[in-house]
């Protein structure tokens, strides 16, 4: 079986309009709630499915990563953290959230990312709010670095 990744389109007229956000989620309803609630603000949003196999696969190549604007990873994913997928949204220059559930387990690598950190649960438009923050903040470090 191959990696599926679902995607969901915009339905609104959200302040994301168009932003394509990847969702790293190993709970399927966490991962569809929080897909819908951010296609509701205008995002496409790109999941991939639950089965570990497919998590796991996100470590390998991944062809799709240049689709993201943004990212929202789940800290611990069944048999592993995100760890891995950090370093290398980090190398390619995407910029992500992490989101966690259990912030008194979370691994020390959290450190060696300036990211913010959202709690789960968290009301949607706080976590769209992080995500307009952490995608403007990118840019204007883009801007810094091209003048």
């Amino acid at each position: 079986m191959t990696n599926q990744i679902t995607r969901s389109s915009p339905s609104g007229d959200g302040v994301l309009i168009g932003t394509r956000v990847l969702v790293i989620e190993d709970d399927p309803f966490v991962a569809w709630k929080l897909s819908a609630d951010l296609s509701k603000h205008g995002a496409i949003v790109y999941s991939p499915r639950r089965e570990a196999r497919n998590i796991e696969s996100l470590f390998g190549p991944t062809p799709w990563l240049e689709k993201v604007d943004v990212a929202i990873l789940d800290v611990n994913l069944e048999t592993h953290t995100s760890e891995e997928m950090a370093k290398r949204l980090h190398a390619e220059g995407i910029p992500f959230v992490f989101h966690t559930g259990d912030n008194s387990s979370v691994g020390d690598f959290l450190l060696d990312f300036d990211v913010p950190v959202i709690p789960k649960p968290t009301h949607i438009d706080v976590i769209v709010r992080t995500l307009q923050n952490v995608l403007t903040s990118s840019l204007n470090e883009e801007r810094v670095h091209t003048t």
